[in-house]
């Protein structure tokens, strides 16, 4: 099991990335070295602000850098938007189950947002083993300026990853527009590959992820060969505190990455079978 006891990191550099996400660098300290998987996640604490849990954008390196993706949304990422540069923090990890790496197959990668970030690394690794013509990725985002990690987007186009993004439209106002949009934009990043997609990535808003798999269920491919990242509050990371439970399962330990098959049964299991407020 994963200690609960953090280990010390150095906050090392840090800029804005997109409108409201900080892209941060920190190297682990006393001799501290990970072997971190993409897709895997890590705790970060700050005392007296508490805990909780970021995706790697960048594995640690042999150095013990890496590199992370932190929507400014609470209290504790506000402290990180301010913290002066060579503060301490406290980190656990690496935590959870990493993407597939699905050598040699044929995948389509599918992310919304800030969902881009939990595959950043999985991408990098995937292009420095040569198979950038045999991926492709579709990014859409709610405006040019919400898209994230622009440096890494031209790393990959110059490695020669085929790049669809489109912006999403404000005219859109029924689910049906957005379905048919959403589809039009999966058929074209769909011809960008030279086969039909062995495997599918995804991540983003749940219900992006969900309405994708949907889509392309619908296009011939099998819910588990489509890969989502599911999130919920993780606390502990370690599987104790039982904030991540979806169904029967702890997401900390069986996820975030899942099959949408899997999702699929562990949704249905949550089905709320009386009003929420009997419990209350």
């Amino acid at each position: 099991m994963l200690s609960l006891v953090p280990e010390v990191a150095t906050l090392l550099a840090r800029y804005d990335d997109g409108e409201d996400a900080l892209h941060l660098r920190f190297r682990l300290e006393d001799g501290a070295r990970w072997t971190a998987r993409p897709g895997q996640f890590f705790m970060l604490s700050i005392p007296g602000l508490g805990e909780a849990a970021f995706t790697f954008v960048s594995l640690p390196d042999a150095q013990g850098c890496f590199t992370a993706l932190v929507r400014q949304v609470g209290k504790l990422t506000e402290a990180l938007q301010d913290l002066p540069l060579g503060t301490f923090v406290g980190v656990r990890g690496p935590v959870g189950q990493p993407w597939p790496e699905l050598a040699d197959q044929t995948v389509l990668v599918v992310a919304g947002g800030c969902g881009l970030a939990p595959l950043s690394a999985w991408l990098g690794q995937r292009l420095a083993n040569g198979q950038a013509g045999r991926t492709a990725l579709l990014y859409s985002a709610r405006s040019e300026d919400s898209r994230i990690l622009a440096k890494e987007r031209d790393a990959w186009r110059q490695a020669g990853l085929p790049l669809s993004l489109p912006v999403d439209d404000p005219a859109w106002h029924t689910p049906q527009e957005l379905t048919q949009a959403t589809g039009s934009r999966l058929d074209a990043a769909l011809a960008l590959l030279p086969s039909f997609p062995d495997a599918v990535l995804c991540c983003g808003p749940e219900a992006m992820m969900l309405g994708v798999g949907d889509l392309l269920e619908k296009r011939g491919l099998s819910p588990s060969a489509f890969w989502l990242s599911l999130e919920r509050r993780m606390h502990c990371g370690v599987g104790l505190c039982g904030h991540c439970y979806v169904g029967s399962s702890l997401i900390c330990r069986e996820g975030p990455t899942l099959t949408l098959a899997r999702t699929r049964e562990l949704l249905a299991q949550q089905v709320a079978t009386r009003p929420a407020w009997v419990s209350c």
